[in-house]
């Protein structure tokens, strides 16, 4: 499918927010008319876009056992209470 190479393209894009500043930043130095603002703005919204890439995905995992809270290894109980001398 063509579609399949557009989407993978885009997905690698939100992985490497550095590369994806770059891309952003030609454009917005145009609209702009300033190299530093179009750098520093394409900077925020590519690391942003990584965040909910990123996000997306963690939430897209589910978790394979349920997380028990209460349960602690012998250790750390042992560490957690106070010693008295």
């Amino acid at each position: 499918l063509p579609g399949c190479r557009y989407q993978d393209a885009m997905k690698q894009l939100a992985r490497k927010p550095f590369f994806l500043a770059l891309l952003m930043s030609l454009p917005l130095w145009i609209v702009f008319n300033n190299f530093i603002v179009a750098i520093m703005v394409s900077l925020l919204v590519a690391f942003f876009i990584s965040m909910c890439y990123s996000l997306y995905t963690i939430k897209q995992i589910k978790p394979e056992a349920p997380h028990q809270a209460d349960t602690q290894n012998p250790d750390e109980s042992e560490s957690s209470t106070p010693h008295n001398k």
